[in-house]
């Protein structure tokens, strides 16, 4: 999740839980970019700083 690329965190949090989980997330993802990826009639989850998704990843607990 370099600085430098293009794209989006909600793009990039997406992309994370399919090669995690195998397969699409079943949540809407808003991040502190403004970026989202919607899930028509799923739960949202907001992610509001960087380290919140880093630590969702190495700490889930």
């Amino acid at each position: 999740m370099a600085a430098s690329s293009p794209r989006r965190a909600a793009g990039l949090v997406d992309e994370l839980g399919r090669l995690l989980l195998g397969a699409p997330v079943p949540l809407s993802v808003r991040c502190w970019d403004g970026s989202a990826s919607v899930v028509d009639g799923a739960p949202t989850l907001v992610v509001r700083h960087r380290r919140a998704l880093r630590r969702l990843v190495y700490a889930p607990g």
